[in-house]
């Protein structure tokens, strides 16, 4: 479990794994845009757009992470791990523990398939 959330900086909640063919496994779950805005070296210069297209961007990122929280929000806070994560352990709360499968399960399967027979 730990290592579907890596120490990133980025905020995520209702994790699920699933084993999809063998060594292959999906993780699903939220993740909170703006920690990611704000801890992804490659979005800096959507952290302070300059450009017109970079603060559209950045505005519409924002509204939408927004909107997300406003619906979303009855799914409970996000989970940013630590740095150091061998004195803290991961919380069961950052997990789903339904054992359903999600609707998009067989969408990522069939993405990787496709993905195979381009290779």
């Amino acid at each position: 479990q730990s290592e579907s959330v890596p120490a990133d900086g980025v905020g995520r909640r209702g994790m699920s794994a699933f084993a999809l063919d063998g060594a292959i496994s999906a993780i699903v779950g939220d993740f909170s845009m703006v920690t990611l805005l704000n801890s992804a070296p490659y979005l800096n210069s959507l952290k302070h757009p300059v450009s017109a297209s970079d603060q559209k961007l950045h505005a519409q990122i924002v509204k939408a992470a927004a909107v997300i929280q406003q619906v979303l929000g009855n799914r409970g806070r996000y989970y940013v791990a630590p740095k150091e994560r061998a004195s803290a352990p991961l919380p069961d709360w950052v997990f789903k523990t339904t054992g359903s499968k999600p609707d998009s399960l067989p969408l990522l399967k069939a993405l990787l398939e496709k993905q195979d027979d381009l290779n």
